[in-house]
């Protein structure tokens, strides 16, 4: 955590906390604090599993996150990715794969990242698109899309909606780029407790907060 803070430190003082302008601007960290207002997780500790439970309830749809552990099943899904959102075409719903061979910490970016999309509102190629998503065990090659009923079609598909409304742009990289940064936000503002009495610098040099005791969530749905 300390890495990933002094990492994000030059980034966030250059464009998070400045004046920018512009459809398609860098989402910054004052943007992503905004998003958690509305998912009434600002001011406080959240684990990826609130965060997507919350991303569920505000944007009306059903987010599922599974970890294939088969070697078969991680090749045929995910390929040489660490991680992929499959949408259902008609609900919109979500199945966020991440590989189970990951230590802790690199499946929480990847998760982070994958939900970004979500949140996003993300296009997706018509590959990632499937009809009547299925939520199977996924630790055999149990899930594909063509057999799922692949649309067939080619392009772009459009999410029925983002956590802040507008949808953003059929633009690959620049949907790749906005999901780290959404992903390295997440982590850092679920892991201090963020508020808006250490909006200034100074909050990335101060000692991570305690975190409150408790089981880790790890259920999978």
């Amino acid at each position: 955590m300390a890495d990933l803070t002094r990492r994000l430190r030059h980034r966030i003082e250059r464009t998070s906390f400045a004046a920018a302008s512009g459809a398609n601007r860098p989402l910054s960290f004052l943007d992503f604090l905004d998003e958690l207002r509305l998912l009434g997780l600002y001011g406080r500790y959240f684990s990826w599993e609130d965060y997507r439970d919350r991303l569920e309830a505000h944007l009306g749809v059903e987010v599922h996150v599974r970890f294939p552990h088969d070697p078969l099943a991680r090749m045929a899904l995910l390929g040489d990715d660490l991680g992929r959102v499959y949408r259902d075409e008609e609900t919109g719903d979500a199945l966020v794969l991440v590989s189970g061979q990951l230590e802790e910490f690199e499946a929480l970016e990847v998760i982070y990242h994958e939900l970004g999309h979500v949140a996003g509102g993300h296009p997706l190629h018509y590959g990632n698109v499937v009809e009547g998503l299925s939520i199977g065990s996924f630790d055999a090659p149990s899930f594909d899309p063509q057999s799922e009923g692949d649309t067939g079609q080619s392009g772009w598909w459009d999410p029925p909606c983002s956590i802040l409304g507008p949808p953003a742009p059929r633009d690959e990289g620049y949907c790749e780029r906005e999901a780290t940064l959404r992903a390295e936000y997440a982590i850092l503002a679920g892991h201090y407790g963020y508020d808006s009495d250490r909006s200034d610098e100074s909050f990335f040099r101060m000692d991570p907060l305690p975190r409150p005791c408790g089981p880790t969530q790890e259920s999978e749905r």
